[in-house]
């Protein structure tokens, strides 16, 4: 479950950069324990980036 939820942060985040408060407002269906365990996914992956105010993105590759 919670790799598919870090592919949609993924896509979220490769759409536009958001706060983490933005991103887990997307995801209203989606317990805060497995969002959690999705964020440490997308870090492992070491895919995230922060823009010029802060917000998270997915770095080009």
């Amino acid at each position: 479950m919670a790799d598919a939820v870090a592919d949609r942060m993924a896509a979220l985040l490769g759409a536009r950069a958001r706060t983490f408060y933005e991103l887990v407002r997307e995801l209203p269906e989606v317990d805060y324990r497995t969002v959690l365990q999705a964020w440490g996914t997308l870090r492992e992956r070491r895919v995230l980036g922060r823009d010029e105010h802060g917000r998270y993105r997915i770095r080009p590759s």
